[in-house]
């Protein structure tokens, strides 16, 4: 029996297109960056995000209705952002762009910033629903103390009442607890900080009036609480690529949140963990092989851990109940699945680590 050449290609081309595709979980995270200028969004173009109305499809395109939405988009329906000073909180622009996605930087007197970060005249319809509103006479002033104000404590002003740590404890209705009443811990990434002390992401509890402290900004680093990682001679700084947490999906690297793999994979040059060949220096893995880390209780020298029962570096460093050990995968327990030699960190004592200090970037 003979076979076509033209069939062998195309089993060729189907077949590569199938290992070459992995699905992205739908998350704004993954659309962080700036406006797109030519409709390619999402980790592999940078980040960028779509026009307010348009969402980023599997295939890494801005558009809308079902064929791009519905159908395991890499980020939900872009929002526009609710127009508010916090949104240009940082130093005077000098080169006209604005807003969240140029540092928070604030336009001059009399000009506005729009959802796309560009510093326009009052009068300009993209004033209508900026950003930023226009800046008055008043604001102007305002802002030269304000400047001074932020820098005394090391982050934007608006967020002084969370200032502290990452939340790590959680509300009877399993909402992240923020603000002044609870040790001044902030919310996680876009989520604001409620009247009540609890996280939230809705519009509705996010306006400038009814919340402690505003969304909470990405800050473009990994935040960490001060603590050493622990693992073995083979670490090397390449692994800073795939410091995260293992993703669902296997995927790793820097355009793929810097999830990391299991010990013994490497993260290929195609951002999947994988073994084998795919590891060798020939083929030019994003990150080298996973090294098992060394058990230390330094890897879990923050808080103690929350109902979710989350652990170790890629969790605020935080540690298990008495008796306990912290699992590679960051999960507290006392099953030789949580306790052996791939273990974060051994068996917690009586006595637990003095609190972690937060690191600001």
């Amino acid at each position: 029996m003979t076979v076509s050449v033209a069939y062998l290609v195309a089993v060729f081309v189907l077949v590569g297109c199938l290992v070459e595709s992995y699905v992205f979980d739908t998350s704004p995270d993954n659309c962080r960056g700036v406006v797109s200028e030519n409709a390619k969004c999402g980790p592999n173009h940078q980040f960028h995000r779509c026009p307010v109305g348009e969402c980023c499809s599997k295939n890494g395109k801005c558009g809308s209705g079902d064929k791009f939405c519905l159908d395991h988009p890499i980020c939900p329906i872009q929002k526009k952002f609710v127009t508010t000073i916090d949104n240009c909180r940082g130093s005077k622009t000098k080169d006209g762009f604005c807003g969240p996605d140029f540092g928070f930087k604030q336009c001059g007197f009399g000009h506005c910033c729009s959802q796309d970060g560009k510093c326009m005249p009052s009068g300009s319809f993209l004033c209508t629903e900026p950003a930023c509103p226009t800046v008055t006479l008043k604001r102007e002033v305002e802002s030269k103390f304000t400047d001074f104000g932020a820098s005394l404590f090391n982050h934007p002003t608006g967020f002084k009442h969370c200032s502290g740590v990452l939340s790590t404890e959680r509300s009877d209705e399993d909402q992240p607890l923020c603000g002044p009443a609870h040790r001044f811990m902030r919310c996680p990434y876009q989520q604001c900080c409620n009247q009540h002390g609890k996280c939230s992401t809705s519009d509705e509890h996010c306006h400038e009036k009814k919340q402690i402290c505003p969304r909470q900004p990405y800050t473009g680093e990994a935040e960490y609480v001060d603590g050493k990682f622990k693992a073995d001679d083979k670490f090397k700084n390449g692994m800073q690529k795939c410091r995260g947490i293992q993703r669902p999906d296997r995927t790793c690297g820097p355009l793929n949140a810097f999830g990391s793999c299991k010990v013994g994979e490497c993260c290929d040059k195609h951002g999947r963990c994988a073994i084998g060949e795919a590891c060798s220096a020939k083929a030019a893995p994003l990150c080298p092989v996973q090294p098992k880390p060394v058990p230390s209780p330094e890897n879990c020298s923050g808080v103690k851990t929350t109902r979710e029962r989350k652990c170790g570096p890629h969790y605020n460093f935080m540690h298990c109940e008495e008796g306990e050990c912290c699992s590679f995968d960051g999960v507290c327990g006392s099953t030789k699945e949580h306790c052996n030699d791939h273990s974060f960190c051994p068996k917690q004592g009586k006595t637990a680590p003095s609190g972690p200090k937060w690191i600001y970037y």
